[in-house]
């Protein structure tokens, strides 16, 4: 039999819309109270529920969904010390315009508001009161394994969940949350949360902090290309202390009696190139199966 091209040599990517087709994953649409529409992904494992159902991440932003998901899949129940129970990823992204920088953003504490900000608690609220319990009414979940995760923004809206209700969630995965933003109000009001009292007869929540070293440093390969923005970007590192004030976020929220907190640091990534190998460690600490070491041997302190 001779090889037949014809199918793939007609391919055109510039008029593609398919994609492929994931088993166990579902898309839609679900549009909030505020008239927003939110594009929702949902992936979930094989065979039957366990019986206080599966556990679950809620992951912000689509695009880091199937990575999430196929990471997991092939973690969970491979029988050896390092696997990770099966669980629900839910992805939270937008079906057109990416409303991130209104969604996860708070309110200012100091200074003039800005209207394209501070979304965060209408979104948070819609996360919490509307799309959990439609994934609950569909798929059995283990509501004492819920995870919220994010990066970048998205990690600093995980970190405003938990200071706003510590008990929404009993994992929180942070990587490189935007410490910096208006002037490092993120460290502020984690030192206040910090130094309220301690949430009253609810479980101990755990919350996963993660940084990369090349966030607030340049990288070899910004080093050698010596680009014309070189110095714009080193005195951006330099400025917004990714590393040092995530530490500092760390240290602080571990004076909390109902918070267990890890923090780690990740060598030679960036901002960008932190999101699988951050992502996997968070997903490996949430979800670690019953039979796993303590989570914490990775991380500095947990």
């Amino acid at each position: 039999m001779s090889l037949d091209l014809t199918a793939l040599l007609a391919f055109d990517p510039t008029r593609h819309q398919g994609g492929m087709i994931v088993p166990r994953t579902h898309e839609c649409l679900i549009t909030a109270r505020s008239g927003a529409p939110y594009r929702i992904l949902i992936s979930w494992p094989e065979g039957e529920a366990p019986a206080a159902g599966w556990p679950i991440v809620y992951l912000l932003g689509s695009d880091t969904f199937l990575l999430a998901t196929e990471m997991l899949r092939y973690r969970a129940g491979g029988g050896t010390a390092d696997s990770l129970r099966a669980g629900i990823i839910v992805g939270i992204g937008y079906p057109a315009e990416n409303r991130r920088v209104f969604d996860y953003t708070p309110a200012a504490l100091h200074g003039e508001p800005n209207p394209k900000h501070h979304g965060a608690d209408a979104f948070l609220d819609f996360v919490l009161d509307d799309l959990r319990p439609a994934v609950e009414n569909v798929l059995p979940v283990d509501r004492g394994a819920q995870t919220f995760a994010g990066h970048s923004l998205g990690g600093m809206l995980v970190l405003l969940a938990l200071f706003r209700q510590p008990d929404a969630f009993q994992s929180y995965l942070a990587s490189s949350p935007s410490v910096w933003w208006r002037d490092a109000q993120l460290l502020e009001m984690a030192k206040r949360f910090a130094a309220q009292d301690a949430t009253a007869d609810v479980p101990v929540a755990r919350l996963w902090l993660s940084a990369g070293e090349y966030e607030q440093a340049l990288s070899p390969a910004e080093l050698a290309e010596n680009g014309p923005d070189i110095e714009v970007a080193r005195k951006q590192r330099d400025t917004r202390f990714m590393v040092d004030h995530n530490r500092e976020i760390a240290n602080a929220l571990r004076t909390r009696s109902d918070l267990r907190v890890g923090f780690r640091y990740f060598a030679n990534e960036t901002h960008r190139t932190i999101v699988p190998v951050a992502l996997l460690a968070g997903l490996c600490a949430a979800l670690a199966s019953e039979w796993m070491p303590d989570e914490a041997t990775a991380w500095d302190e947990c």
